[in-house]
């Protein structure tokens, strides 16, 4: 074990002892303590994490773009506090319900962190390129179900049936596309100067064309989520293999980000969902009153609730755990029918427990829903396993990626295999991870997973790709 890493253990090991037994009810020496631990904590992670060299000025990955928005979603709201900005009604009355619950939802945000660097410093896993099936380059049907799809959502709206059930078909269809075409990239050998022309040419005319079209039509609705997923799992190989970025450029490409998507937070807002309406300058309400750092990002930042809300039900509201129901119920959406069979069973099918993000809706705002409040990757695991799922989950998952997240930068990546797959969707989900869940991610994977297989299996004993 190198000094650097029992360093680090060492300290995260302090950290939770400390969080543990700290007893502190005042909020700002809570929010000082949570500050330092956070930025020591990620300084010491990230000086092991350049330790190695294929991780060395790798800064659009998973890990710096995970931890990011993992900070925004727990603490940004906090940091803010305590630094004197006031976001007024829609956080003091909406995000944090009481103090107490806010008390305890800072101390389990900052625990997931640390559990989280810590199962990361634990590397079993040597990565090997998977040779057992060669990734095949036919993506025709799946293309072409993504076009028809594609088509459709133009026709109908995606947010509503049956525009919704085409948009659901186009993310799954083309999201395999996308990881065929990115895994035969990791078999070739690139030089220098053709690494570039050899990426887009395993995608192709239709397909670029296609996620050109869908990015642009996302932004204009004003949706976030979808193009930053698409252009990280586009991308992905490339990045991690011939592109060495430094933290300077990271920092102006964030800023410059933040600036259109300012625009694109704003069209959420409006009546009409759309960025035309921002560009023809209508003045949209922001929900709060003062300019505040990196402002576009207060919406990720307002995910902050889905915790804070659990821990309220739980601690103060007599509510109870759900010991893996809302994770069995997730992961059974992949079996047509089974999720809701599990939900006959357990709680009468209704609507406030389909689904972690469905019940932290009902908490916000009762019976009478007006939009949807989401979750988050901590509040679901604390509303199925309390404070040990957090922990314990986090510390996990960060044993996961460690072990695996490799595979990107070193291997030829087998379109088979159900891990390489997971590597890359938990990649381009890397920002709204942390506003989402592992179990809805997973349950993505395992659909996904499934298509990639049926596909390959068509393509070799009927298409003659061999």
């Amino acid at each position: 074990m190198s000094r650097l890493l029992l360093v680090i253990r060492t300290y995260l090991l302090c950290c939770i002892i400390f969080l543990f037994f700290v007893n502190n009810s005042i909020l700002a020496e809570l929010q000082l303590y949570s500050l330092i631990i956070t930025v020591t904590s990620t300084i010491l992670y990230f000086s092991y994490y350049r330790s190695f060299d294929y991780n060395n000025r790798r800064w659009i990955a998973f890990y710096p773009i995970f931890v990011f928005g993992y900070i925004v979603v727990h603490f940004q709201l906090e940091i803010l506090d305590f630094s004197g900005f006031k976001l007024t009604y829609i956080v003091d009355t909406i995000t944090w319900p009481s103090l107490n619950s806010r008390i305890t939802t800072l101390k389990l945000s900052v625990l997931g962190l640390v559990f989280f660097y810590l199962g990361s410093t634990f590397i079993f896993n040597k990565p090997e390129s998977e040779g057992i099936k060669r990734n095949t380059r036919y993506t025709l049907i799946l293309d072409i179900i993504s076009t028809i799809s594609f088509v459709l959502i133009l026709i109908f709206n995606y947010k509503e049936s049956p525009g919704a059930y085409f948009f659901y078909i186009f993310n799954l269809s083309f999201t395999a596309s996308i990881i065929i075409s990115v895994s035969c990239y990791s078999d070739i050998e690139n030089s220098n100067n053709n690494f570039v022309r050899n990426y887009i040419s395993q995608f192709g005319i239709l397909k670029i064309a296609i996620l050109s079209l869908h990015v642009l039509y996302c932004l204009y609705n004003g949706d976030r989520a979808w193009p930053i997923f698409y252009i990280l799992l586009s991308t992905s190989i490339l990045l991690h293999r011939n592109f060495k970025i430094n933290i300077v450029l990271v920092s102006l490409l964030i800023f410059l980000a933040s600036i259109v998507f300012t625009g694109i937070g704003a069209a959420r807002k409006s009546d009409d969902y759309r960025f035309s309406t921002v560009i023809s300058g209508q003045e949209i309400t922001k929900g709060y009153e003062e300019k505040v750092p990196l402002g576009s990002l207060v919406e990720l930042g307002l995910s902050a609730k889905a915790l804070n809300h659990a821990v309220k039900y739980v601690e103060e509201d007599d509510g109870h755990f759900f010991y893996g129901y809302f994770h069995l119920q997730r992961l059974a959406a992949v079996v047509p029918g089974l999720s809701t069979l599990i939900s006959n069973l357990f709680l009468d099918n209704q609507v406030k427990y389909l689904g972690s993000a469905n019940f932290i809706t009902y908490l916000v705002q009762g019976d009478t829903r007006y939009y949807g409040d989401g979750s988050s990757i901590t509040a679901e695991l604390y509303l199925d396993f309390g404070s040990v799922g957090i922990c314990l989950g986090m510390f996990l998952f960060g044993i996961f990626m460690c072990n695996f997240e490799q595979r990107l930068v070193r291997c030829s990546m087998n379109q088979n295999s159900l891990i390489n797959v997971s590597i890359m969707m938990f990649s381009a989900n890397a920002l709204y991870l942390s506003r989402s869940s592992i179990s809805f991610q997973l349950t993505s994977i395992l659909l996904v997973w499934l298509v990639i297989n049926i596909n390959n299996y068509i393509s070799r004993n009927f298409v003659n790709d061999k």
